[in-house]
C-alpha cells in the first residue's frame, strides 16, 4: 500500500547527532578536567525520620563509613560536629524497638 500524504517520511532530511568532536577538543577537555580540583563533599546531617526508614544492616554501613570520615577530619572542622551528631542519631535509629515478625499459624 502507498503511504498516505498526511504521513510524515521515517527519516527528515536532518541530521540526528553532530559532527564528532575534533582531536583538539578531546585534547583540550582532558586538560581542563585533569586541572580542575575535586571538590570535596560536604557532610549532610541525617534526620531521625529518613534514619528509621533504613535497614538495619543500612544504618551499621552508614554508621561505619561516618566513623572512617571522622577519624580523617580535623579535630576543628565543622564537619566533626555533623559526623558526631549523626552517629547519635544513627545510635538512637539502631537502639529502637523493632516489630517481631509474626508467626504463621
Amino acid at each position: 500500500m502507498a503511504a498516505s500524504a498526511s504521513t510524515p517520511p521515517l527519516r527528515s532530511g536532518r541530521k540526528r547527532c553532530g559532527q564528532p568532536p575534533s582531536a583538539l577538543e578531546l585534547g583540550r577537555k582532558a586538560v581542563m578536567s585533569a586541572v580542575e580540583e575535586p571538590k570535596e563533599a560536604k557532610m549532610r546531617t541525617y534526620t531521625i525520620s529518613e534514619l528509621f526508614r533504613l535497614t538495619r544492616a543500612e544504618l551499621m554501613a552508614l554508621q561505619s563509613q561516618i566513623l572512617a570520615e571522622l577519624a580523617a577530619l580535623p579535630s576543628n572542622a565543622p564537619e566533626r560536629e555533623i559526623a558526631l551528631a549523626n552517629l547519635n542519631a544513627i545510635r538512637c535509629a539502631l537502639s529502637r524497638r523493632r516489630p517481631e515478625p509474626k508467626a504463621l499459624r
